[in-house]
């Protein structure tokens, strides 16, 4: 079976006061290194999972990343692709991110995606900018200070 990844996620975390992001890469055909990718293949990396691998395994790798039985919460929205506005918003969330740095197995991420408007969305006035804020923590007693 070949590859069958769509999409793309950056997601950027605060972990120790040092600001870490994550490039999830994709491409749709089994190429080992899409010219498409060169900018973030340029950026030293810390970690370095990518391979090809088949939807089934995707699905898998992401089950395995996600435990269960955590709370979680997820913010979307979806708005013109604007880069001030993606900045911004980027910046924000780092700047509020300390606010939940007592919350017990607290993870947040602030994922912008671009490429192929999955949902369908009208681009006719331009590319469309999915952006999602979501969280995961542990107990119920930390709800009021995450949300």
């Amino acid at each position: 079976m070949s590859p069958d990844i769509v999409g793309g996620t950056l997601v950027k975390l605060e972990t120790a006061g040092v600001k870490i992001a994550l490039a999830e890469l994709s491409y749709a055909k089994d190429v080992a290194n899409p010219q498409i990718f060169k900018e973030y293949r340029s950026i030293p990396a810390i970690s370095d999972t990518t391979r090809s691998k088949d939807l089934v395994q995707y699905c898998k790798d992401i089950d395995a990343e996600n435990p269960n039985g955590l709370r979680e919460v997820y913010w979307p929205i979806a708005v013109q692709l604007n880069e001030e506005f993606a900045k911004w918003a980027v910046n924000y969330f780092h700047s509020v991110v300390p606010q939940i740095s007592t919350v017990f197995g607290a993870a947040c991420s602030c994922i912008p995606e671009f490429g192929e408007n999955a949902l369908g969305l009208d681009a006719s006035n331009g590319p469309v900018h999915l952006l999602q804020v979501s969280c995961w923590w542990e107990n119920a007693a930390d709800d009021g200070t995450i949300y």
